[in-house]
C-alpha cells in the first residue's frame, strides 16, 4: 500500500469511526422525546455521560498530537499540552452539575474546543480533511446536546 492509499484508508477509517460516534449522541436525543419520565432521565444521564466522555477524548488529541509531532515549538506544545485536560476537567464538572446546566456546559465546551482545534493544529501536520471533519462532528454533537428533553 502506497502513501496515497494510506492516507485515503485512514481518512475514511476517521470518518466511518467519527460518524458513527455519533450514533450514541443522536439516539439519546430522540429517545429522549420518546420515552416517559423513569427512563427519560436516565437516557439524559446516559447523554451528559457520554459527552463529558467524547469531550476529555478531544483535548487528548492534543497530547496526543504534540507527543507525535516532536517539531512543534515548546511554546505551543506547552499551550496544548496545558489545553489537553481543560475538556476533562469541564466534562467533569458538567457531570457534577447535571443535566440541566451541564448539557448546555457541554454544549459550549464542544464548540470552544473547535475553535481552538483550528489555532492549534496549525502547528500540528494533520490531514488538511481533519478539521471539517471536527466541524461537522461538533455541530451534530452540539444539537443532539442541546436538542436533549429534560423531564
Amino acid at each position: 500500500m502506497n502513501l496515497e492509499q494510506t492516507n485515503d484508508a485512514l481518512r475514511t477509517w476517521a470518518w466511518r469511526l467519527g460518524l458513527g460516534g455519533l450514533a450514541p449522541f443522536v439516539a439519546l436525543a430522540l429517545a429522549s422525546w420518546l420515552t416517559g419520565a423513569d427512563l427519560g432521565s436516565r437516557l439524559v444521564a446516559a447523554q451528559l455521560g457520554y459527552g463529558a466522555v467524547i469531550l476529555s477524548f478531544i483535548g487528548a488529541l492534543h497530547w496526543g498530537a504534540v507527543l507525535a509531532a516532536p517539531a512543534v515549538a515548546p511554546r505551543a506544545a506547552t499551550i496544548a499540552l496545558g489545553w489537553s485536560v481543560v475538556p476533562a476537567l469541564v466534562g467533569w464538572v458538567a457531570l457534577l452539575v447535571g443535566p440541566g446546566w451541564g448539557l448546555q456546559l457541554l454544549t459550549g465546551a464542544f464548540v470552544v474546543a473547535l475553535a481552538v482545534d483550528w489555532m492549534l493544529y496549525r502547528q500540528y501536520e494533520f490531514a488538511g480533511w481533519f478539521l471539517g471533519l471536527r466541524a461537522l462532528l461538533t455541530a451534530i454533537v452540539s444539537v443532539s446536546l442541546l436538542a436533549t428533553r429534560q423531564l
